[in-house]
């Protein structure tokens, strides 16, 4: 997608008789800091920051967005990947790290990543400053925050819950707790991909939106099943203590978890081919508005 030929409309629309010449006779919040337009010059500037009335004038399409905030949100993807990579790598090394007598290291990583994803989810639901489509996803954007936060306290505790060895039931109620606020994260995880959803539409690209739809309930639900399953089983074997044989009940919850999990890789993977894709729109839009803006003569600092 070329950037050239946007810019392009965009002068060519803004200088055309009858095309934004005249006064703003609707409802037009300044993309760059939501002031309401209507009733100014559209060929004029916003009285609140300076932006050109005529950047602002196009409906809620990426390209014409705010470049700053596309960058942020754009650099936030990016920080969820890789905050999904250092979990996988932690996950690889487990084994290796847990038979050396390293669990804390262990929880103490996977902690690290946690955080990488939560400060990318947090830069990545950034508002519009626009305002445009807060009214259909600021709740959206403000419980991914909040359920994301709670889930990275849910790793914290399960993993102090299962490893540190408290006494008495101290540790069980931990990690339990931890599951119950982890579940809050995927619920969170759900939310953040309607989210992307609404974004790809803004671009437009429906078939990576309806990628995102799919995944906003595919990608929960086995991650759930593998986390949760995983997290009850280890809380029931703690509690249960050593016995001699598996019970059956037992062998068939873990034949189940294999299925998911096969289920799960097949998901993960169409999960980060999405977030990549969207990752690379969002920073092509980012350099499309920033050329949009500098020849509608908007600054882009």
């Amino acid at each position: 997608m070329s950037e050239i030929p946007f810019a392009t409309e965009f002068v060519a629309r803004s200088a055309a008789p009858g095309g934004f010449s005249g006064q703003v006779d609707f409802d037009c919040p300044c993309r760059r800091c939501g002031y309401n337009l209507r009733g100014l010059d559209a060929l004029g500037r916003c009285p609140e920051c300076g932006t050109p009335v005529g950047l602002s004038a196009h409906g809620d399409l990426l390209r014409f967005a705010d470049p700053k905030w596309l960058q942020t949100i754009s650099s936030g993807l990016s920080l969820v990947l890789w905050g999904v990579l250092v979990s996988m790598l932690v996950g690889m090394l487990s084994r290796l790290l847990s038979a050396a007598g390293s669990q804390v290291l262990v929880a103490g990583l996977g902690l690290i990543g946690s955080i990488i994803y939560v400060v990318g989810a947090y830069r990545f639901t950034e508002p519009d400053p626009s305002g445009l489509s807060d009214g259909k996803y600021v709740n959206t954007r403000k419980f991914v925050r909040i359920a994301l936060a709670l889930s990275m306290i849910g790793t914290a505790s399960n993993a102090v819950g299962l490893f540190a060895r408290l006494p008495g039931p101290i540790g069980p109620v931990m990690a339990v707790v931890g599951l119950l606020l982890l579940a809050i994260g995927y619920i969170g995880e759900w939310a953040r991909l309607r989210y992307m959803r609404s974004l790809a539409l803004r671009i437009p690209e429906p078939k990576l939106a309806a990628a995102a739809a799919f995944l906003s309930w595919a990608y929960p639900i086995t991650s759930a099943i593998m986390v949760l399953g995983a997290g009850a089983l280890a809380i029931i074997v703690m509690a249960a203590g050593p016995a001699p044989t598996m019970p059956t009940g037992l062998a068939i919850f873990g034949i189940a978890m294999m299925i998911n999990l096969l289920l799960l890789l097949l998901v993960f993977l169409r999960w980060v081919r999405v977030q990549h894709k969207l990752q690379k729109a969002l920073t092509e839009q980012a350099k499309i508005a920033e050329r949009v803006w500098r020849l509608g003569g908007g600054s882009v600092n």
